[in-house]
């Protein structure tokens, strides 16, 4: 089915370090790919949810911050705090300008089993599975704003249908 692109391999309510251990273990997963708003923090914010961290930061796997929010380095160089505080806490390489879900990931740069973690179906889901990743999706932090709380309920009745 042409919906079967938005369907992640496993959905997670929060991210929890016993289950992303599990997915990491039965994957046989060499590296993870974090999404920013929605995950590691609210939707456009600049504050890093501390529970997140905590799990991420400990993770004995190669991680990557590939994030839509930045499209220049101008938009780069404004946010560049935010991006060093994002390497400092989690240990990661930040790869910014990524226009999810449509590049695709220099293989050279990525070698093995990989995946992504992100919030949407549409741009973090359909992204893993066009650069051959496991999907996970997790449920977005809050408080998001009006407009991106519709969009998340228009995407989960999607993945309903995309589901039967």
């Amino acid at each position: 089915m042409i919906l079967d692109v938005l369907v992640p391999d496993s959905y997670l309510e929060h991210l929890s370090k016993g289950e992303l251990e599990r997915i990491i273990k039965e994957q046989k997963l060499d590296f993870l790919i974090i999404d920013v708003d929605g995950v590691l923090t609210p939707f456009h914010s600049y504050e890093l949810d501390k529970n997140v961290v905590e799990v991420l930061r400990d993770l004995k796997i190669q991680k990557y911050i590939v994030s839509n929010r930045v499209h220049s380095q101008k938009q780069y160089d404004k946010e560049k705090r935010f991006y060093e505080e994002i390497q400092e806490k989690l240990n990661v390489d930040v790869i910014v300008g990524v226009k999810k879900p449509f590049d695709l990931l220099p293989k050279e740069y990525f070698n093995g089993n990989g995946a992504m973690i992100g919030d949407s179906a549409y741009f973090d889901v359909q992204f893993a599975k066009r650069n051959g990743l496991y999907s996970i999706l997790v449920r977005p932090l809050q408080p998001s704003p009006p407009i991106i709380r519709m969009y998340y309920k228009l995407e989960s009745l999607v993945l309903s249908f995309a589901k039967l």
